[in-house]
């Protein structure tokens, strides 16, 4: 798996223009459990974009 998420990161970052570097204003937070509870992720976005 390792070795497919570095390809995907870097087909990513290939595609995707490099985020501007000014600092976000608003931000929305939305915590999530994967897998019935036991592993947990996080999302952080700008909220203006």
């Amino acid at each position: 798996w390792k070795t497919v998420k570095e390809i995907d990161k870097q087909a990513l970052e290939e595609e995707l223009p490099t985020p501007a570097e000014t600092p976000a204003r608003l931000l929305a937070v939305d915590e999530f459990s994967i897998q019935k509870r036991h592993k947990y992720g996080t999302t952080v976005i700008d909220a203006e974009a």
